[in-house]
């Protein structure tokens, strides 16, 4: 067109340079010949909207182009952060939220990061299952996630991350917290009961 043609010098670079977003072009190529572009990005690129700018030049002359692209994304985040459970077993329930972000859609997996302590379980949903498939939304997304502690665990406080996971590049996690705090059991009061009447 207007006496451009011939080989170009191909380039792309994404405007602004935002954290985690990259893109990549063959280094030359033909007029009226289709070139692939790939925009990259990592865990670290914020969800919006950025402007990708390519250009070919030839002899001094020089044509660019706008390309948009859209990242979408999710969060996860578990209430409350932590909670108290006695050493001799128990349960305590969290609420974990998953939000789109910037039109996301479809659906995550939710599990807790292994391994995990020992005694200590998590469960998904009205049946505790180990991973559970949720669709998160812009208003965000409720399940029930569900800690146990086996009778004897030691007692410390345990933490853990909550994973939801899009394939194998989008993964974020949220941490939450199980306190395991002592408490005799009712035998054990029961003896000591006893022995207080000798």
């Amino acid at each position: 067109m207007n006496g451009f043609s011939g080989t170009l010098t191909l380039s792309c670079t994404v405007v602004g340079s935002p954290i985690g977003l990259g893109c990549t072009l063959p280094a030359s190529g033909s007029t009226g010949v289709s070139q692939t572009l790939t925009v990259t990005t990592s865990a670290s690129a914020a969800p919006g909207s950025y402007t990708v700018q390519v250009s070919g030049t030839n002899g001094g002359q020089s044509r660019t182009a706008d390309v948009i692209v859209n990242v979408k994304s999710i969060v996860v985040g578990a209430a409350p952060s932590v909670q108290s459970v006695p050493s001799i077993g128990g349960q305590a329930n969290y609420t974990v939220t998953t939000t789109a972000l910037n039109g996301f859609t479809g659906s995550v997996t939710l599990s807790c990061v292994t391994p995990l302590p020992s005694g200590i379980t998590c469960g998904f949903g009205p049946t505790n299952t180990s991973t559970l498939s949720v669709t998160p939304t812009s208003a965000g997304t409720n399940s029930n996630l569900r800690i146990s502690v086996a009778s004897g665990t030691t007692v410390n406080q345990y933490n853990l991350s909550v994973k939801a996971a899009s394939g194998t590049t989008l993964t974020p996690t949220t941490a939450v917290a199980i306190n395991v705090e002592f408490q005799a059991s009712s035998a054990s009061f029961l003896r000591q009961g006893l022995g207080d009447r000798r």
